[in-house]
């Protein structure tokens, strides 16, 4: 297997890498996903706090901030996924996002 690093001999990633770093909370998309009545789910300030109030997400039990439990987000994730047309109308980086994977 070969291995990709920085370095000084670069080599081009395989046309079947899409390198994306979200830019805005993911879980704008999620937002986006299961309230179709929230306009501009990106402009919100905090996401995760807006899941917690709609009892989709609970606060840790640590500090009282979102708590971003692995199994909640496999769940967003299919919920995303099936419902993506509307995400990616709803948020301009899930839009990108998959522009830029389906020109790969």
């Amino acid at each position: 297997m070969e291995s990709w690093h920085l370095c000084s001999t670069r080599k081009k990633l395989p046309a079947e890498v899409v390198v994306s770093t979200q830019v805005m909370a993911i879980e704008n998309w999620i937002i986006a996903a299961l309230f179709p009545r929230q306009r501009q789910p990106e402009s919100l300030t905090d996401p995760a706090g807006f899941l917690v109030g709609r009892k989709k997400m609970r606060t840790s039990p640590k500090d009282g901030s979102p708590w971003k439990e692995t199994h909640r987000y496999r769940e967003f994730g299919s919920m995303v996924g099936k419902k993506l047309a509307r995400v990616r109308k709803a948020c301009r980086e899930a839009d990108r996002t998959c522009c830029a994977i389906e020109s790969g």
